[in-house]
């Protein structure tokens, strides 16, 4: 007789964030962030997340999120540009963080 698919839920960290809880078929348990605050966009993104984690694989940070890393980033940047100008430095180390970064997602 062969596993029962296993019913994922919704849990509410402490810190606020949603994640996704359950069993995987292969008996692992499953705690995945959905990376927000929001019960409405948890519950759209859970679906993605169970997929994704039962094809063997892990939802891309670009699959969760609807912006693109490099628009992130970029508004990153920009909002660091007042630290930059008041700090030391030219901000290239902001910028090494953002090629860094993206080159991992």
């Amino acid at each position: 007789m062969g596993r029962r698919r296993q019913a994922y839920k919704l849990e509410k960290r402490g810190n606020g964030i949603w994640y996704v809880v359950g069993t995987t078929p292969d008996g692992r348990r499953l705690h995945r962030s959905t990376r927000t605050r929001s019960r409405k966009a948890a519950a759209q993104r859970l679906p993605l997340i169970v997929e994704q984690e039962e094809a063997g694989g892990r939802a891309t940070f670009s699959e969760v999120v609807d912006t693109p890393l490099e628009e992130l980033l970029a508004a990153w940047l920009t909002s660091a540009a007042t630290e930059v100008a008041s700090a030391q430095g030219d901000g290239s180390l902001f910028e090494t963080y953002a090629r860094h970064f993206v080159r991992f997602f």
